[in-house]
């Protein structure tokens, strides 16, 4: 047989009245709904004023003056909807889906407080619409967001992730969240998505984070444990936090249809380690290292990079270790203005290889634990400049250099060490477990001069900051 839905307006009890007029505000009927399942009819209509439900607890939702306490233990209809701009409260647990639909200006505040939402059969966070949509995590609580089923298209909306947001939206504040989509992506936003803090956990079988406009992370630690690709978005900004991405194709992919806009890939900040199967960074237009520190271990195959701009790269400041397989290598572009260095080794270095760069006197500028196999190797950091002499050590091959230029190695699939550019053979990769992640970065003591590096731990701050 199939079901009807029915919506039906959930009208407090004389006592919660009192609490809501005693705050100054009006009926929770008035900008929230429940829905849920009717075998009783054929079209949708709210019921009359003051009819209850007959399932949800009138303890279920409370409000404080401009602020609503939803306590999801409470609430058992398979649908919630928003539709006026406030703050809302969650807590507890609820199976179904929350639904947000305001107006074109509305901004939505939804702060977690240790809430587990449950959907499979949709997104279990859909905003339809707003103006923008806060999703903040409590400080000190534990939050977690899970789909395991399948996806149905609403509104012309083509749903597909756990939490999925038509506008733009952002997440924030001190807690925690774990999102876990066992089918399609962790986090999609049709606008702007961005990453403001707080300590984000997501396994994915598609993309983890999917910002369709641009994805801008500013801070928080972000681990994205399982996925296809990590992150995609046309634009993609990375100033801040600690992000950690395992891929089985691409860790970051920088890709759009706007012709108006061609995708950029920009990593001005923070810490990004990856472990990808395909391209670690992957652009359909440009990518820009200008800060922070970065570590790839990605191109389990010679059809794909640990770097990888379709209109070239560019590196100005930060450090940066990109691992991977020679046959598509490519390095920063002479449009940079920060020494980087491209290097092919005799053998296919297995995971767990630790590779180092150190200056003439022996000081270590930058050492990472590769966490997969390679035979390319692309250096860049502050104390690469020209006329200057290095050291690079990958397991039991040296490799020193002294650079003419800021760029060392420009050939995509140059085979060569830094005095023998074509002298010696590579083998391609024979696989890639991301399982062995090996060790992350180190910061040696000490640090160089002009930057850090190193990977640090989730929560980690670094020293100085």
């Amino acid at each position: 047989m199939i079901k009807h839905k029915t919506l039906k307006t959930l009208i407090l009890t004389a006592c919660l009245l009192l609490v809501s007029s005693l705050a100054g505000c009006g009926n929770i009927g008035d900008y929230l709904t429940l829905r849920s399942d009717s075998e009783n009819g054929v079209s949708e209509s709210e019921t009359p004023s003051g009819e209850e439900t007959g399932t949800t607890s009138d303890t279920a939702i409370l409000s404080e003056g401009s602020t609503t306490l939803l306590n999801l233990d409470e609430i058992t209809e398979p649908e919630i909807t928003l539709d006026t701009a406030g703050t809302y409260v969650l807590s507890g647990t609820y199976r179904g889906m929350l639904r947000i639909d305001t107006g074109d200006e509305d901004t939505v505040n939804l702060i977690l407080k240790d809430a587990v939402l449950i959907n499979n059969e949709n997104a279990a966070i859909y905003v339809a619409n707003a103006g923008k949509v806060l999703l903040k995590l409590e400080s000190g609580t534990e939050n977690s967001i899970s789909h395991d089923g399948s996806y149905t298209s609403l509104d012309d909306h083509n749903i597909d992730g756990a939490v999925y947001s038509a506008d733009d939206l952002t997440v924030t504040g001190d807690g925690s969240l774990t999102v876990t989509a066992k089918d399609g992506n962790g986090i999609v936003c049709n606008d702007d998505l961005v990453i403001d803090s707080g300590t984000l956990t997501v396994s994915a079988e598609k993309h983890g984070l999917e910002g369709k406009d641009s994805v801008d992370i500013k801070g928080g630690t972000i681990l994205i444990s399982e996925s296809k690709e990590g992150i995609e978005g046309n634009i993609i900004h990375i100033s801040g936090g600690n992000v950690d991405i395992t891929a089985w194709d691409d860790g970051i992919n920088a890709s759009g249809d706007d012709a108006e806009t061609p995708p950029e890939l920009n990593i001005s900040g923070g810490i990004v380690n990856i472990c990808a199967k395909g391209d670690g960074l992957d652009s359909n237009g440009t990518i820009t290292v200008s800060g922070g520190e970065t570590f790839i271990s990605g191109s389990e195959n010679d059809g794909n990079a640990a770097l990888d701009a379709e209109t070239g790269a560019t590196v100005t400041g930060g450090s940066f270790i990109a691992l991977g397989s020679s046959g598509m290598a490519q390095n920063f572009g002479e449009s940079s203005t920060q020494g980087s260095v491209m290097l092919t080794t005799k053998a296919v270095h297995e995971a767990g290889t630790e590779v180092t760069l150190r200056d003439e006197e022996g000081k270590l500028l930058l050492s990472y634990t590769s966490r997969g196999s390679f035979n390319n190797m692309v250096i860049s950091c502050p104390a690469l400049t020209t006329g200057s002499t290095f050291t690079v050590n990958a397991g039991d091959e040296s490799f020193t250099v002294t650079l003419e230029s800021l760029i060392y190695g420009q050939e995509s699939g140059m085979r060569g060490s830094f005095g023998n550019p074509r002298g010696m053979q590579g083998n391609m990769p024979e696989g890639f477990d991301p399982s062995q992640s090996g060790e992350r970065p180190e910061m040696p003591e000490g640090g160089f001069q002009g930057g850090r590096n190193g990977h640090k731990k989730p929560g980690e701050q670094t020293p100085g900051t």
